[in-house]
């Protein structure tokens, strides 16, 4: 059964603002169904958020691909709304091992090999995250918390978290790469580099 913290259980009485109803977005509003909280979403293709909507809202949960300088997450700050991407509020569902794995490239071959191997030595694994199988989706849908999840991480999900605490990390490199998400190197590094300060020690 999916508990909420009491701090979030207080904002139920109104709905959640999606943004982005791609792969994640609908991940995070099959989880948000199974706590019966209501939510809306808000898409770039199509439905604005603004002012009015902010105040309509309990919360704010971000698919991976808005920026942090976005207009409509500067509209939810200056509202004072709690924002979460979608990996991290997953993670709040979360009791399993996670080894998370970053780097600008090899991770999602780094993923799929060590849950590989995982399962070959008699062990229960799955993959999650930037891999194509949000941390919603899985949790939405229940897990054995001895499951181990390898859990590939981007910087686009990295600099959104705050509450996921991985048991292990591995950042398999670094080199330019999404610069036109980032505004340059050294945010594209600080990005990733989030990911360690959330190292569960």
């Amino acid at each position: 059964m999916l508990l909420l913290p009491a701090y979030l259980e207080k904002k139920m009485d109104l709905p959640v603002a999606i943004f982005g109803s791609g792969i994640s977005g609908l991940a995070v509003a099959k989880l948000l169904k199974k706590l019966n909280w209501e939510y809306n979403f808000y898409d770039r293709d199509g439905k604005d958020f603004n002012e009015k909507d902010a105040e309509k809202s309990s919360i704010v949960i971000t698919s991976p691909g808005f920026t942090l300088d976005h207009n409509w997450i500067k509209i939810a700050e200056d509202k004072k709304l709690f924002i979460y991407g979608e990996m991290d509020f997953a993670s709040i569902f979360c009791e399993n091992p996670i080894v998370a794995i970053t780097g600008t490239n090899g991770k999602t071959t780094l993923v799929t090999l060590l849950n590989h191997l995982w399962n070959k030595l008699g062990r229960s694994s799955l993959c999650a995250g930037n891999i194509g199988t949000p941390l919603s989706k899985l949790v939405s849908e229940g897990l054995d918390p001895s499951i181990t999840i390898f859990l590939e991480v981007s910087s686009f999900q990295a600099q959104k978290i705050n509450l996921l605490r991985p048991n292990s990390i591995i950042w398999t490199n670094f080199s330019p790469d999404h610069l036109d998400h980032h505004p340059n190197l050294s945010e594209y590094f600080l990005a990733k580099a989030n990911l360690l300060k959330q190292l569960d020690s």
